[in-house]
């Protein structure tokens, strides 16, 4: 039976960018999108046929107008049928503009301190809090708002 499960496991990219200047690159997903995520990074379904590395250039380019270059995995887990693969990419070129898909409302590069008014810190990976550089700010969590 577990066999069964990871056969019809899918795979996930969730994408973390930095700028020249250190900002992450993250977005708001457009009303009606079934994850339940309002704020987040770029993030998509690896495609039958498709690498995780040609999945991470794609979503990010689909999502936010950015050209990026994977670089390494940082995380893994499992949700559901869901395997989460966190990468992290270089910034090549490209300004945060409107996506391609009509899956993002707002895209834009954001610093710590911005993320962590719109995204709880309950729901960021401990590896990437880690390569984000926030793994010991816990109670900054409670100040997490939700922008309309």
């Amino acid at each position: 039976m577990r066999n069964m499960v990871q056969e019809n496991m899918q795979e996930v990219v969730i994408v973390l960018i930095r700028d020249e200047v250190g900002r992450i690159l993250t977005l708001k997903r457009a009303k009606g999108k079934d994850d339940g995520v309002i704020w987040g990074f770029p993030s998509g379904k690896v495609e039958a046929g498709e690498t995780q590395e040609d999945a991470v250039a794609r979503e990010v380019y689909e999502e936010t107008g950015i050209l990026c270059k994977p670089l390494k995995i940082i995380a893994e887990r499992t949700v559901e049928n869901n395997k989460l693969i966190y990468w992290t990419a270089q910034f090549l070129q490209g300004t945060p503009c409107d996506p391609v898909t009509q899956e993002t409302s707002e895209v834009a590069f954001r610093t710590i301190d911005e993320i962590l008014r719109v995204i709880s810190i309950n729901i960021i990976h401990p590896s990437v809090r880690r390569e984000l550089g926030i793994q010991n700010i816990g109670e900054r969590s409670a100040q997490a708002l939700e922008i309309k």
